[in-house]
């Protein structure tokens, strides 16, 4: 027999004799030698099993002691289980892990799902940096939306960027529109100085690359093996003259004798001198005019002599029937042709670059002898409106093209940047002078009273406020800074577009042809790579803050 038959259902051990145990208060001793305490049946209740409140048993409990535990707290229901409710992107996942698995079984092998699941997420986390990107992240907005959760879904509608954006770069390299870097040289225009050699003295001249190579080209263009028939000066002069008086230039305006008198007598006197001679008439005579023509300034003078001068170009370019008596060689007439293009496009563009430039500078040394010196940026976008007013543009930028003219406007109007800097510092009394000090004096006033207001004690409040007061201005002084910067790196940009508009720029760029901007390739390297991360960190913040665990993105945080 076993000692625990009577346990199991058999039957005592008769050899088995428990060893007595002193009878104590309130403890029974039973046949077999077990102990059984039992509690004072006045102060506990009766016994209860853990889940009797939900199955109609006992009332609750005695209160807990500080050492006990309270069970019922973990005795809850879950809630309903519920299918799971993925967004774009969680699908996207796990259809993708789904056909991982199926293609390494259909291949004979047994792949591991949490592998799977590795390289899933890998490839759609990596899809998000394509245009990929943009349907899952739309998926993704659109399920918050549709859920209740705007915030979360404008965040993640931003994760459809980096996809736009490369979809944007794909379109201008088939159209041939990507930001480009340009990597030939700008023709410039620089002040140099030098020793004349007749007085000594040491003065300053400017130094035009675009000027510089119009005179190379024509003096080609002067030195070229030809020669003209000696009436050709006689001809040229009734030919200008009856051009300047009768037919209207681009701006509709005509040059008769009475506005131009100089001009017509050169003309004149010119022609005759080189009929009298009696012999050919070479290119280089005809440059002499041309230099001749092109000194007479600015005015009507000026006008008709720049006119002249362009009139005696297209008269080489394409000389009438006879005019050629002699051609040194048969390709004489095409080295000319090219040699004027070159020429006349040089000096277009380097005389109106040079008109542009020469008011930019003027209107700085104007805003410095003022008291404030402040005013820069109002006093270029009064003079380079002046060069595109229709009263003097005829005469200040005849050479100007359309496209140069609106740009030029562009900087008058101002961006909207440069515009809001100005609005500030107008506001905050920028401006220098009694009117920033007034401004500044009565916002330092009113900051103070209001501080004092608030129970600040008087000695702080008007400490506070003469700082506040003295450093109002001084803000409005550095936006009227930033405002003054753009205005005139605008400007000069128009100066630079304009000589780059010139024969000479076009063959560097010739040789030496724009490349991808890499600053615009790195600008969207970082937008790609900064992005979907900042997206997925912003999600799990708004999860975290206002969506219920149960609705929460796989993958999130659940801590508290």
């Amino acid at each position: 027999m076993g000692r625990f038959d009577e346990f199991l259902g058999g039957e005592r051990d008769p050899t088995y004799d428990a060893p007595e145990v002193p009878a104590a208060p309130n403890v029974q001793t039973t046949p077999t030698g077990r102990l059984y305490v039992a509690p004072p049946s006045a102060t506990v209740a009766a016994p209860q099993g853990r889940f009797d409140e939900f199955i109609g048993g006992t009332p609750p409990r005695a209160p807990l002691g500080p050492n006990d535990v309270d069970w019922s707290a973990y005795n809850k229901p879950f809630g309903d289980v519920k299918p799971i409710d993925q967004n774009a992107t969680e699908a996207a996942k796990s259809k993708l892990q789904d056909a991982i698995l199926a293609t390494g079984a259909a291949l004979g092998g047994k792949p591991d799902p949490y592998m799977a699941k590795d390289v899933a997420d890998t490839l759609v986390t990596m899809g998000a940096f394509t245009p990929l990107g943009v349907p899952l992240a739309a998926g993704d907005a659109a399920q918050s939306f549709s859920t209740g959760h705007p915030i979360r879904g404008t965040i993640e509608a931003l994760g459809v960027l980096p996809g736009v954006q490369m979809g944007r770069r794909a379109y201008q390299w088939a159209k041939g529109t990507l930001p480009t870097l340009r990597t030939a040289d700008t023709p410039t225009r620089v002040i140099e100085k030098y020793v004349d050699p007749q007085t000594g003295l040491t003065l300053a001249r400017a130094n035009d690359e675009l000027l510089n190579a119009s005179r190379l080209n024509y003096g080609k263009v002067a030195q070229a093996d030809l020669d003209f028939h000696p009436n050709v000066g006689v001809h040229f002069a009734q030919t200008a003259q009856n051009e300047l008086a009768n037919v209207p230039d681009i701006y509709g305006r005509v040059l008769p004798r009475e506005v131009a008198p100089g001009v017509y007598g050169l003309l004149e006197r010119r022609g005759q001198e080189l009929a009298a001679r009696g012999t050919p008439i070479t290119p280089n005579d005809l440059d002499i005019l041309r230099q001749q023509l092109r000194a007479f300034g600015q005015g009507p003078e000026g006008a008709a002599g720049a006119r002249a001068a362009e009139i005696l170009d297209r008269y080489m370019f394409n000389p009438p029937a006879g005019a050629v008596t002699r051609m040194g060689a048969p390709g004489v007439m095409d080295f000319v042709r090219a040699n004027l293009e070159a020429a006349r496009g040089d000096y277009r563009a380097g005389k109106t670059a040079q008109t542009v430039e020469q008011e930019i500078d003027r209107r700085g040394l104007k805003t410095a002898k003022a008291n404030s010196g402040l005013n820069l940026d109002n006093t270029t976008r009064s003079g380079l409106e002046q060069l595109i007013d229709p009263k003097f543009v005829k005469s200040r930028l005849p050479g100007a093209t359309y496209d140069e003219q609106q740009a030029i406007r562009k900087v008058v109007e101002g961006d909207r940047a440069t515009n809001a800097a100005r609005y500030l510092s107008n506001r905050l009394g920028g401006g220098g002078g009694i009117g920033g000090s007034l401004i500044g004096g009565a916002s330092g006033y009113g900051l103070g009273h209001v501080l004092s207001a608030w129970g600040v004690d008087p000695i702080s409040a008007a400490t506070i406020g003469a700082i506040g007061g003295a450093l109002k201005p001084k803000i409005g002084e550095a936006f009227r800074g930033v405002s003054n910067e753009r205005t005139v790196k605008a400007a000069q940009d128009v100066v630079d577009q304009i000589r780059r508009n010139s024969p000479l720029y076009k063959a560097r760029e010739a040789v030496s042809p724009p490349i991808p901007d890499p600053f615009a390739l790195q600008r969207d390297a970082i937008a790609y790579a900064m992005i979907p991360p900042a997206v997925k960190g912003a999600v799990g913040f708004t999860n975290r803050a206002n969506v219920p665990y149960a609705n929460r993105d796989e993958g999130e945080s659940y801590a508290p």
